[in-house]
């Protein structure tokens, strides 16, 4: 399994947890080390399930929707480009968001081979939170991950972001749709056909 496909999977999990919360509440490292634990099981056991991606991403949809604000995740996504976006066009991004991310994720996990994520341990992140470190042997490649988790609004922990090796899965895509964006000319409403038919 290589980076890219690592950040994919990592993706597919973190987008199943909020993003951004403005309100920090006090999440245990217990608490944080269980909820890595129980939605990577979740993803991985449909990864692991017969039957083609595009069988997967409604079910990959539902594990993020049990599990996530996805308007803070989309918004986290969009960056600057949220502020200027209508009610409007921030409800048709969301919801286009919402099946561009289980349509590629499901997708991606074709390239899954079997490989097992192992929880390292978890430390206080001050005001983010808490971090929990794993890691993944990938053809004896050891590649770290790390899972941000906070707790949202109402006080349930979520997972903020993911880093793999250095890199932030939240970051990245941001750079992405930031890029598309302006080559549209800072169009929103062309961003979100865009993004309707990526991933299809």
């Amino acid at each position: 399994m290589n980076r890219r496909t690592l950040l994919s999977l990592a993706g597919g999990v973190a987008i199943t947890a909020a993003i951004g919360a403005n309100t920090a509440h006090a999440v245990t490292t217990d608490q944080a080390t269980a909820l890595v634990q129980s939605v990577t099981s979740q993803v991985i056991a449909l990864i692991k399930q017969p039957g083609e991606a595009s069988s997967k991403a409604p079910q990959l949809r539902s594990i993020m929707a049990q599990n996530a604000d996805m308007r803070q995740v989309a918004g986290a996504a969009l960056g600057r480009y949220a502020r200027g976006a209508s009610a409007d066009q921030r409800d048709r991004y969301v919801a286009a968001y919402e099946d561009y991310v289980a349509r590629t994720y499901a997708d991606r996990f074709t390239e899954y081979a079997g490989e097992e994520i192992r929880v390292n341990g978890a430390f206080d992140y001050g005001s983010k939170g808490v971090l929990v470190d794993s890691s993944v042997n990938a053809n004896g490649q050891v590649i770290s991950i790390k899972w941000q988790v906070r707790d949202d609004r109402s006080g349930q922990p979520k997972i903020n972001d993911i880093i793999v090796e250095g890199l932030s899965m939240i970051s990245s895509q941001q750079a992405e749709f930031t890029q598309m964006i302006q080559q549209m000319g800072g169009d929103i409403d062309a961003f979100i056909a865009r993004l309707q038919t990526l991933g299809a």
